[in-house]
């Protein structure tokens, strides 16, 4: 008796797990082209967005959302932290220092290196080259979005 249920039960799953595979083979690629186009439609149009929104809005507007929401999350971390370290005394961790100190280099090279990489995705893609062309052409842009950032930071260094 208890052979049939656990049988049925074997066999439903082993239907459904055939069924969602061939699923997943058969709109693998339709899904991929779907969110590729997504993507590049989402790029451009912050590519478009972003100098626009400096030029109007200033440059520590765009990103002042994101500073106060990781502000906030720094402060709550902290505040984790201190209670830590009120039950183990050894530990002397000064978080929001370090948040301090690192934040603005670290927001300015994720903000230039994440616009290098696009940037040299939709030149890869506007050349109508192939799939490893365009991961080069984004590592290439990465790399000069870092160069940038390493330019600056010499230059401010001096």
């Amino acid at each position: 008796m208890e052979l049939c249920p656990g049988l049925a039960r074997f066999l439903r799953r082993l239907t459904g797990l055939t069924v969602g595979g061939a699923l997943v083979l058969l709109l693998a690629k339709p899904i991929v082209i779907f969110l590729m186009t997504v993507a590049a439609c989402a790029t451009v149009g912050f590519l478009v967005w972003l100098p626009l929104h400096i030029v109007l809005f200033g440059r520590h507007r765009v990103l002042r959302g994101a500073w106060e929401r990781g502000r906030r999350w720094g402060n709550r971390l902290e505040t984790r932290l201190r209670a830590a370290r009120s039950r183990c005394k050894g530990v002397k961790l000064k978080i929001g220092d370090a948040v301090e100190h690192y934040l603005h280099a670290v927001r300015d090279a994720v903000l230039e290196i994440a616009c290098g990489s696009a940037v040299g995705i939709l030149v890869a893609v506007a050349m109508d080259i192939g799939e490893t062309q365009v991961a080069v052409g984004a590592l290439l842009g990465a790399a000069a979005g870092a160069g940038v950032v390493l330019g600056r930071r010499r230059k401010s260094a001096s």
